[in-house]
């Protein structure tokens, strides 16, 4: 979204605030000190920089990035910028082609889509059996 900000790309995003845990298990916001090893934090501005075209920075290393990628762990990783700018080629040098792209959106997939969990698919049979207006039995806690 930060990336997105920079562009000034005129699309809506719905969503995007973000609650994690630091290292001493408290809740923060995402993308802060608190919650970003040095690699993130550094990740994170030269990307912005290559973003905004400044010309202080190629944008991050590549064992930046990696150690970066590797504790934020992303399932896809997504961007608004032209295959043939300067973040777009640093993208398309690490990830490789994108696995999906439109205009200046590119999209890389970086794992593929997990199993529905067990609490999901609950979830759907209580929603199913509501709407077809059969109670669903739920379940307490004892004291």
């Amino acid at each position: 979204m930060e990336w997105q900000a920079v562009t000034n790309e005129p699309i809506s995003i719905v969503g995007g605030y973000c609650i994690t845990s630091t290292a001493k298990r408290h809740a923060a916001a995402c993308g802060t000190y608190l919650t970003q090893s040095p690699e993130q934090q550094t990740m994170r501005l030269r990307i912005n920089w290559l973003a905004a075209g400044m010309p202080v920075s190629d944008g991050p290393a590549r064992d930046i990035t990696s150690d970066a990628m590797a504790g934020w762990r992303p399932d896809a990783v997504i961007a608004v910028a032209p295959m043939n700018s300067a973040l777009g080629r640093y993208l398309i040098a690490f990830f490789g082609r994108p696995t999906v792209q439109h205009g200046d959106v590119m999209g890389w997939r970086l794992r593929p889509p997990q199993p529905r969990s067990v609490l999901a698919k609950a979830t759907d049979d209580q929603a199913t059996a509501a709407a077809r207006g059969h109670a669903t039995p739920r379940r307490t806690r004892s004291r």
